[in-house]
């Protein structure tokens, strides 16, 4: 973990039953965290793979993988995935983007897409009830529709992708004045954020800025 701003919690097997997180706890796959309203997590899932979570979110862990050689996690590393369930809220993500690294992705799943998100993409994703919106500001977005076979679409950086109760999708360019505009645009400064958290933490230079 990076950065906690205000309350999150881990849900436990038990009932009804959670455990407060702090900036210093350990988050495995698995885990099932809770962000209280008006709270943010920022969260370094892989090396290279950061998250902010939104206030009124949850989400749970579901995989971490690294495949590499020896004890390496930058040249000598073969790939990096991380895989995420949104059930409701929003986050930003970032894949760092550096030279001659080995394939690296993030998945994330809400209750109707699997998206999925290479090395130096930014985007901000929500999932409220039966409306899925994100937008990318960086990179590329691949989604997929889970109930549909065969809807993989990609939505390049600059462009936001909605789909509402009805199930009507649509593409567009984010324009000067649309909120999505300005979505994106926390997102890419949360990922700066992030980036410089990381930096402090462990005397990297990560390389997010849009290219």
């Amino acid at each position: 973990m990076l950065e906690l701003k205000g309350q999150a919690n881990r849900v436990l097997g038990r009932e009804n039953e959670s455990q407060a997180i702090s900036p210093y706890t350990a988050l495995a796959a698995g885990d099932h965290i809770q962000i209280a309203r008006g709270s943010e997590l920022v969260l370094s899932l892989l090396p290279g793979i950061r998250i902010s979570v939104n206030g009124d979110s949850e989400f749970v862990i579901e995989q971490l993988t690294i495949c590499k050689h020896g004890h390496e996690t930058e040249d000598e590393m073969r790939w990096r995935q991380a895989r995420i369930r949104l059930l409701h809220g929003s986050l930003s993500a970032a894949i760092k983007k550096v030279y001659r690294q080995r394939p690296t992705a993030l998945i994330v799943e809400t209750p109707e897409y699997s998206l999925r998100a290479g090395r130096g993409t930014i985007f901000f994703l929500s999932a409220e009830h039966a409306t899925t919106h994100f937008v990318v500001m960086a990179g590329k977005l691949r989604a997929e529709k889970t109930s549909l076979t065969g809807s993989l679409v990609t939505v390049d950086a600059g462009c936001e992708w909605t789909s509402g109760p009805a199930g009507v999708n649509q593409q567009i360019a984010v324009s000067p004045s649309s909120s999505a505009k300005l979505e994106g645009e926390r997102a890419a400064a949360a990922a700066i954020r992030s980036a410089k958290l990381e930096k402090a933490w462990q005397n990297a230079v990560p390389n997010l800025a849009p290219h």
